[in-house]
């Protein structure tokens, strides 16, 4: 069976769409096939940055809701033809709140893609799990673990979003968490600097350049949500230009932005590192990274001498590209909702009962 999952995370830079190709025999199988990335159009973007920012009235939010169903609907008819066919359809949508436990919201009527792709559409994927108590997030472990079985020693995933998250995996035991930030404040923060005329720090060029500030780094690990213990998920409610601007003493903003850059990279590594040290049973083997993070040089050095201890690989040694595996997630979510596969999330999400994630349009 040939399953898409599509994913525009918290950072709001695009849309993965990942066709990939599930069997089970003996056991479940996945087998990556095609991996297509697509832009915003302007317009959505920029509400999408409004309402993540709480600034559009409810009026608005319902409107972008249907924009951004038309628009999934617009770009998966306007694929290439070699592009596998397509069994069922995992949205992820666009996260625009998220509060672990409480409340979080996807946006993007799934109706469009259903009625265009003549597929089910799976979607709304959190809301069942934060109605049984849980965090909501993070979901991608349930991939994770399909991908590597039960290895013997220690393995850690490691995802470089808007936010950072992490799996550890031992035998069967699977366990999860939001670390903290990972791209959204080294992005909002170059973005806020230049105007927007630059979104991200390319391979961390800039960053490379400076000089991190010490003080700055130690007032920012002081942040309540790092220390406090898993299960726990977060989101840009928390990390954005306002946690940079409360909680960062002056001598940062009268730093260069290659130096700030740094430092706030700095903040991500050290961040990162702590959530090893403090919350997984044991040093991980082998780590493997995927995301948009990945492709920042100065971080992934960073990251390679703080978690020294680990070999540190990526998705690609795995055979999959790294941007493909947050989309992968929902893809094999939604197969395992339409054969209505109960899931066990305790030591992932908090949620003490078993759960089924998402709901189904177009059945």
């Amino acid at each position: 069976m040939n399953i898409l999952g599509i994913m525009n995370g918290t950072s709001a830079d695009g849309i993965d769409y990942v066709w990939i190709h599930v069997e089970v025999n003996h056991s479940l199988t996945i087998q990556f096939l095609k991996h297509e990335h697509r832009k915003f159009p302007k317009k959505i973007k920029s509400s999408i940055e409004k309402a993540i920012q709480n600034k559009l009235t409810t009026y608005d939010l319902a409107l972008l809701n249907y924009d951004l169903g038309r628009m999934y609907a617009d770009q998966f008819v306007s694929m290439p033809k070699s592009c596998p066919q397509t069994d069922i359809i995992g949205l992820h949508g666009q996260t625009v709140f998220h509060k672990g436990r409480i409340s979080t919201l996807q946006i993007g009527e799934p109706t469009f893609l259903s009625y265009a792709a003549q597929a089910p559409v799976v979607f709304n994927f959190r809301a069942g799990d934060v109605a049984l108590g849980g965090e909501g997030a993070p979901l991608a472990p349930i991939f994770h673990k399909a991908l590597i079985g039960s290895p013997s020693k220690a393995t850690a995933f490691h995802n470089l979003g808007g936010i950072s998250n992490l799996t550890y995996i031992r035998d069967n035991f699977v366990s999860a968490f939001d670390t903290g930030p990972a791209n959204t404040l080294i992005d909002k923060w170059i973005s806020h600097k230049t105007k927007g005329k630059k979104s991200y720090d390319h391979n961390g060029v800039l960053a490379a350049k400076g000089v991190p500030h010490t003080d700055t780094i130690k007032a920012l690990l002081k942040d309540p949500y790092l220390k406090q213990r898993p299960p726990k998920s977060t989101g840009r409610e928390l990390y954005n230009l306002s946690f940079i601007k409360r909680r960062a003493p002056k001598a940062f903003f009268r730093l260069n932005l290659e130096s700030q850059l740094s430092t706030l990279t700095e903040f991500t590594v050290l961040s990162i590192q702590q959530a090893y040290q403090k919350f997984v049973p044991e040093v991980p083997s082998c780590i493997y990274f995927s995301g948009g993070g990945t492709q920042n040089k100065h971080l992934m050095k960073r990251l390679k001498m703080a978690l020294s201890n680990s070999d540190i690989k990526t998705a690609e040694d795995l055979g999959w590209p790294s941007s493909a595996i947050e989309a992968g997630t929902f893809a094999l979510l939604a197969y395992l909702r339409v054969q209505e596969q109960q899931m066990d999330l305790h030591h992932i999400t908090g949620n003490k009962k078993l759960a089924l994630l998402g709901q189904i349009c177009g059945e």
